[in-house]
């Protein structure tokens, strides 16, 4: 009910002390940080946005080492272990919201980044249903696809993504260029963001059948490739 509660939620999740079973299975973290998140979201409670982030980030993560220990022998562990991260599949629009912020939304690109990266993890380790909640016609994807870019970051008085390495004239951290430079951080989340849409279209692709009457409309998709073809052409590599 604190920031210090859920920072030190973060911490158990990274420290490998506790087991991954018990996190997911014993501790119902996956239900539990959704919820957190899910309320700093909603409520606009900036404080607890990063470090529950941090959470889902470090969560994701423990499963795909436990997918490399099974090795694809798909035993119980990694089974459990997917079945302990399924409630994140309920913020997936959240996850889709924080991605895309920009520097005049949230106070730090490590928002950006832990929900972009999250989202890639969703979708790699649970392709289909991942697929179907980024694409679900209740999600906030055409307005977060909408926001990012040089063009949006600009419109929100930000420095556009094609200026990472000259802003005033220098690349370093404290012109804004450098690589760990808070442009550069914006800029790598939104695209690791686009990354993870792509990844999400190319399971949905796999689905039978790919869209239906709970995800985006034809409409809607035409616009949303429309979308990404301008970010495509006037983005920087």
């Amino acid at each position: 009910n604190n920031v210090h509660n859920v920072r030190l939620c973060l911490a158990l999740a990274k420290s490998r002390a506790v087991p991954t079973h018990t996190l997911l299975a014993d501790f119902a973290a996956g239900h539990k940080v959704a919820a957190v998140l899910s309320y700093a979201h909603e409520n606009a409670v900036e404080p607890f946005l990063e470090p529950s982030l941090g959470i889902c980030a470090a969560l994701l993560q423990r499963v795909v080492d436990e997918r490399a220990v099974d090795a694809g022998r798909r035993g119980d562990a990694f089974a459990a272990a997917l079945d302990g991260i399924a409630p994140l599949l309920d913020v997936v629009h959240v996850l889709i919201e924080c991605s895309s912020a920009g520097e005049t939304e949230v106070a730090s690109f490590a928002v950006p980044s832990l929900a972009a990266e999250s989202l890639k993890a969703m979708v790699d380790l649970l392709p289909a249903d991942a697929s179907r909640a980024v694409f679900a016609r209740d999600t906030p994807l055409m307005d977060a696809v909408g926001a990012l870019g040089t063009a949006a970051a600009v419109d929100r008085g930000e420095h556009g993504f094609a200026d990472v390495s000259s802003v005033n004239g220098g690349s370093s951290p404290v012109n804004g260029g450098g690589s760990g430079s808070p442009r550069r951080g914006f800029a790598r989340a939104q695209r690791s963001s686009l990354s993870a849409v792509a990844a999400a279209a190319r399971a949905a692709t796999q689905l039978s059948p790919p869209f239906d009457a709970e995800t985006l409309t034809p409409g809607e998709t035409t616009q949303l490739e429309a979308t990404l073809r301008r970010l495509a052409r006037g983005e920087p590599c």
